[in-house]
């Protein structure tokens, strides 16, 4: 293979966060050798997100060398790249040695201030499109992406967009591993099991149906329904629920109306279940009736009203 490609990218405060780091993580991922260059050093830079991100160098240092891409990414920082001297050098020199050059967002503006890639076509971000094509220096496209011989511009800093990291200028793949046996065989379904559980499904909705038609109680329909998101055997024999056909429940679904044997696990664990369910119910009452009170209490009046208003506090004296 050939030697390994290298990439710098631009930050500095404001540097649009995402912009900055989705490059460099496709690239990185793809063995590309990516240099962050901080425009004022190596200090960490505050971007536009308020997140921190530390260069791996100056941007002064890391013009000492070549690469085979430059990066200008967007956000607020774009207005003081246009007007760094240091930036205008690097992509000069690099439309001179003819490299490639991408910039995202509003970073087509910095290319505009340094006439860089003239009468190419560019996109960007929807602010700043009157600007580029203001003077004719560019043809403007509305793609998101948009590749110029080695120009490259996009102008969408949420879409993270693979096209970035263009194929056309991949030179060299490497076939690590080639696979040619198919995907194994799926495990078969247990078509059996699914069409009894559909069946039993059916049947308790149904016994459902037929327990609300019967008259049973709102407390009942919820104490099944508690019941059977820990049970699968659960069913309806009038008002009755019935358990594992071994534990019955009768109205009005108390904890005394759990019967059974007592010397049944079944029988315990469905006891303990209704007790819980009868100590939330009744917590939950307790709330509701709180609750009216309250509102009651809070009836506003100035006559016939008082009374109620009398009910509801304690007078400090007689």
């Amino acid at each position: 293979m050939a030697g390994k490609k290298s990439a710098i990218i631009i930050i500095t405060e404001g540097t649009e966060e995402t912009e900055l780091v989705a490059p460099v993580d496709l690239m990185r991922r793809a063995e590309i050798d990516v240099t962050i260059a901080g425009v004022d050093g190596t200090d960490n830079v505050k971007c536009s997100r308020g997140i921190r991100i530390i260069p791996d160098d100056s941007l002064t240092e890391a013009m000492k060398k070549d690469y085979d891409i430059v990066i200008i990414p967007g956000g607020p920082a774009y207005k003081k790249l246009a007007q760094s001297s240091l930036i205008k050098d690097l992509l000069k020199k690099q439309e001179d040695r003819n490299g490639i050059i991408a910039a995202i967002c509003a970073g087509p503006i910095v290319l505009k201030t340094n006439r860089i890639g003239l009468n190419k076509t560019v996109t960007s971000h929807p602010s700043v499109k009157d600007e580029i094509i203001a003077d004719g220096s560019y043809k403007y496209s509305e793609e998101n992406v948009v590749v110029d011989e080695s120009l490259s511009t996009d102008g969408r800093p949420t879409l993270c967009d693979i096209n970035f990291v263009n194929l056309n200028f991949v030179s060299d793949v490497q076939v690590i591993k080639e696979i040619t046996a198919g995907p194994p065989t799926p495990h078969s379904l247990n078509t059996d099991r699914l069409t009894n559980r559909l069946k039993n499904n059916v049947n308790n909705k149904r016994r459902l149906i037929t327990a609300m038609q019967s008259g049973v109680s709102p407390e009942g329909q919820k104490l099944y329904l508690t019941i059977t998101k820990t049970i699968e055997d659960v069913k309806w024999e009038g008002p009755d629920i019935i358990v594992l056909d071994q534990v019955k429940i009768t109205p009005p679904y108390k904890p005394e109306n759990v019967i059974g044997n007592a010397d049944n696990k079944a029988y315990n664990h469905l006891r303990k279940i209704v007790e819980k369910y009868t100590k939330d119910l009744q917590s939950v009452k307790k709330d509701m009736q709180t609750t009216n009170n309250s509102n009651i209490c809070g009836v506003s009046s100035t006559s016939s009203n008082n009374s109620n208003l009398n009910n509801c506090a304690t007078p400090l004296s007689q």
